[in-house]
């Protein structure tokens, strides 16, 4: 609970101690960087008073959990500061803090003579100390940043919930606090090493801003320019004009042209320039630099100078010789490197220095094994001189396939063919280099595509089968058990619907790599499509019992790792898995029937109750088979027309029948009657619901046109159970209009009951389809109120006309507090709405009394009748006509 919402009692110790807490962190959180340390160790003195301890004190825990620092301390007057015993000491002379830390919100010691045995090291330095009670919270944000501990060595102490709730209000505080320090540290260390490397270079590193009004500066510009140029860098943070002083008058406007231009098109900015160095010597200056447009409007660019001086003379001393031939080589896409028979380079073309990254001129008189790794360079000069000694080698004469390098030391790949030539009785090898990174780039993602998941790149089903076919063949060989585990997701939709599929994305990510982090190096985590993730566990052990143990071991580090909190932008998301598990052992099992089994396995830890793991057994197969039957009976008879529609009558208090709703029935020519409950979940399950749904709405349509004929029926209204995967249709709507059109039926006597689990995925989705339903005349009741959802947010907003009381609430009303709690909750909602409320499943008088004193007084279920055939329904209601 955060400290500021809690009410201030001037009287109240404790409330004294809540409000210093608040100033405390109003301190913590208004603090500069500079001032953190301070205020840190303010706050360390004002609660270590305010809560009577002898210490108080915040270790800070290095990144790489090693090693524990104790940062900040105050003491009360007469006791020994510890700090300066404290720094740096490792985290492994605490086995059982460290084991705490990262688990427990809060952790205290009333007591430090009757600590666990597990907590030795630390109960002896507790008493060398001569702490009697302590407490500690830990401080985490992103990672655990170390904990805030309070001593009393005068006397003990015991924490009351409050403190302690105040405390991890202050801890919290305090971690944020930390996290700005530490940033400003990482901070700090990162521009040391900045200007450490850019002072090594032979270049200018820099940073240029212009902006809207023309004035420039230079916020960043390595040592070299004073070296160079004479120019302090201090003296370019404020005006880089000393530096732009320094262009030659006639390229001054071009250069500043082009960056102009650069940052107008956001595109890179390269430049070739004259300008006079410290002696006020002509030189040939590179620069290039990226450019990055701020939010007030400035442009900055991050880039590099270099004096090409050198690379300019030479290029004007070889201009007049190598002109024709540069010409043509500078057209060949290809890289063309000629080099002597010591290694060196000679002459290159413009695909050479683009394609190695190197500056014109700047690869003529370096040794070739600049172009390449170091361990292919190192060789190169042996391979040329073998060449020249036997006339042999694999290298000279052969099209092949390595890598080279690129100036700035990355590596690509490349396709090389060298080939030997005789200029001045002198032995030469011109070579011809291919940059292949997009081929490779290519092929890498046909593989990818072909066998990888494009998500979380893992490995994809048809990779998974080839790996299963392997490990399956050699199980066989050895006698080794391996399994296959499939996982899926329990209530992964909900989070991919509330927050969204970016969301849903990143989730799947982590679980990718949550799974790898709990298999060995040689296993496969796969995923085979949406929330879907296999697990092949290969060669396990010979005997069954062992690897059903080893299977047993993985599948509770997966069960733990996926239920720890994934957070993400605007909340967090703790989920579960259901792990289905198949063992094999070279038994003639093909591979289809492997991950069959596996699947099966799964779909019984989700009926299970989620979040667990089931194996394999036979009877589950029996048990889909039986399924797989219902399915294709359900088929048939959905194509026979063998369902009935039966009526249940609806009676007010009076036993007057108002309506009915209409329910399904299946007489099975071998199954007999088939309950609902049986059916109906696989019809949802496989889609064919929304035929059997559209059935029963027609027939209840012509139902009602038979009844207005009626004077006994034409005013009764009949409800039509609607299910979600029925509703979800786009086309449910014009699929109701339709059944009232060709009917003649009364929209206004037609109520569809709708369950409060289709309310959640797409609200507004669903308050539309039922405001067009509402225009038509159409009444909704909202069925099973209280067992799921129950949010008086979605109530609000739907144009419902009667809440049913579940009969899970009826069935124990007389006999269950909350049963009868809820049911009148229920009606005195319905009423404060302006909403009818009916109860279903009565069944006895009691029922019915009980019922009618919480004010219910519309009744469905066996006390007045069951489910009835249209012409038994009409019997009924003439016996029940007033």
């Amino acid at each position: 609970m955060d400290i500021r919402n809690k009410a201030y009692d001037a009287t109240d110790p404790q409330a004294q101690l809540h409000k210093n807490l608040l100033s405390v962190g109003a301190e913590l959180a208004s603090a500069t960087t500079v001032e953190l340390d301070r205020a840190i160790e303010r706050a360390l003195e004002r609660v270590g008073h305010l809560l009577g301890a002898d210490r108080s004190y915040v270790f800070r825990l290095t990144p790489d959990l090693q090693y524990l620092d104790n940062t900040f301390e105050w003491c009360a007057l007469g006791v020994t500061e510890e700090k300066h015993f404290n720094r740096f000491v490792p985290a492994s002379h605490f086995p059982w803090l460290m084991t705490r830390l990262p688990k427990d919100r809060v952790i205290t010691i009333p007591d430090t003579r009757a600590m666990p045995k597990a907590a030795a090291f630390e109960q002896r330095e507790f008493q060398r100390q001569k702490i009697q009670s302590l407490v500690m919270i830990p401080l985490r944000t992103e990672r655990l940043l170390g904990f805030l501990g309070f001593d009393l060595v005068k006397r003990a102490h015991h924490w009351t919930p409050s403190e302690l709730e105040d405390l991890v209000a202050l801890a919290d505080i305090l971690a944020d606090a930390l996290q700005r320090i530490e940033a400003t540290e990482t901070l700090g260390e990162a521009q040391r090493r900045l200007f450490k490397i850019a002072s090594q270079l032979p270049g200018i590193i820099y940073q240029y801003r212009l902006f809207p009004d023309g004035r420039s500066v230079m916020p960043f510009i390595s040592d070299r320019v004073d070296t160079l140029f004479g120019i302090p860098p201090a003296s370019l943070r404020d005006d880089a004009m000393p530096l732009i002083n320094r262009l030659h008058p006639e390229d001054r406007e071009r250069v500043l042209e082009s960056i102009r231009i650069s940052g107008l098109q956001e595109q890179s900015w390269a430049e070739e320039f004259r300008a006079f160095d410290r002696d006020d010597q002509l030189i040939w200056m590179e620069g290039k630099a990226e450019p990055e447009l701020l939010t007030d409007g400035s442009i900055l660019w991050h880039g590099y100078l270099n004096n090409i001086q050198r690379r300019k003379q030479a290029e004007e001393a070889l201009q007049e010789h190598v002109e024709h031939t540069d010409t043509i080589l500078d057209h060949i896409v290809d890289a063309i490197v000629t080099v002597d028979r010591n290694g060196v380079i000679c002459r290159t073309n413009a695909s050479a220095e683009r394609i190695f990254g190197f500056g014109k001129g700047e690869l003529v008189g370096q040794n070739v094994s600049v172009l390449m790794p170091d361990h292919i360079g190192k060789n190169h000069d042996g391979f040329i001189q073998n060449y020249l000694r036997t006339g042999e080698t694999w290298v000279i004469g052969n099209k092949r396939e390595l890598v080279g390098r690129h100036k700035d030391g990355g590596e690509f790949p490349i396709e090389l063919e060298v080939s030997p030539i005789t200029r001045n009785d002198q032995v030469m090898f011109v070579a011809m280099v291919r940059d292949i990174t997009e081929r490779k780039a290519h092929e890498r993602e046909i593989e990818e595509l072909a066998f990888y998941d494009p998500l979380t790149q893992l490995p994809n089903r048809r990779l998974l089968q080839d790996r299963l076919d392997r490990v399956s063949a050699a199980s066989r060989r050895t006698r080794n058990h391996s399994a296959l585990i499939f996982i899926d997701l329990d209530n992964f939709k909900t989070l991919n619907d509330s927050a969204g599929h970016s969301v849903g994305d990143d989730y799947l990510k982590s679980v990718a790599r949550a799974l790898q982090s709990c298999v060995r190096r040689g296993d496969t985590v796969a995923r085979l499509g949406g929330d879907e993730f296999v697990i092949l566990l290969a060669n396990l052990s010979r005997t069954l019992d062992a690897a059903v143990l080893a299977v047993k071991r993985v599948g509770q580090k997966i069960r733990q790792s996926l239920q720890q909190p994934f957070i993400y932008a605007t909340g967090s998301h703790v989920g579960s898995s259901s792990l289905g598990v198949t063992l094999f052992v070279g038994n003639g099992v093909s591979t289809d029937e492997l991950f069959q089994q596996a699947d099966i396995a799964m779909y019984e830890a989700k009926a299970a109750g989620k979040n667990t793991l089931m194996f394999f057994d036979p009877a589950m197969q029996r048990m889909l088979a039986d399924k797989l039957a219902l399915e294709r009976d359900i088929k048939k008879a959905s194509e026979a027309g063998s369902f009935q529609l039966h009526l249940q009558p609806q009676l007010d208090v009076q036993g007057r029948v108002s309506g009915a709703e209409a329910l399904i029935r299946w007489p099975h020519p071998e199954r007999g009657m088939v309950p609902p409950g049986l059916f109906i979940p696989v019809a949802e399950e496989t889609g064919q619901i929304v035929e059997i749904g559209r059935w029963v709405l027609e027939k209840a349509c012509q139902q009602l046109a038979a009844w207005a004929r009626h004077p006994l029926t034409q005013g009764l209204t009949l409800a039509v159970n609607i299910s979600p995967v029925q509703f979800a249709r786009h086309d449910f709507v014009a699929s109701v209009e339709q059944a009232l059109s060709e009917s003649g039926a009364q929209a206004k006597h037609l109520e569809l009951e709708l369950t409060e689990g289709m309310l959640v995925a797409d609200m507004d989705l669903v308050i539309e389809k039922m405001q067009a339903l509402k225009r038509m005349g159409v009444r909704f009741s909202l069925d099973d109120f209280g067992t799921g959802y129950s949010s008086l947010a979605y109530l609000k907003k739907l144009p419902l006309t009667q809440l049913k009381i579940d009969q899970s609430f009826v069935r124990d009303i007389l006999t269950d507090p909350n049963d009868s709690a809820i049911a009148r909750t229920i009606v005195a909602l319905a009423n404060s709405m302006g909403m009818d409320v009916i109860a279903e499943g009565v069944e006895t008088e009691g029922h019915l009394q009980a019922l009618e004193r919480l004010g219910c007084y519309r009744y469905q279920g066996y006390l007045f009748s069951p489910p009835l055939p249209a012409a038994e329904f009409m019997v009924f209601l003439e016996q029940h006509a007033p």
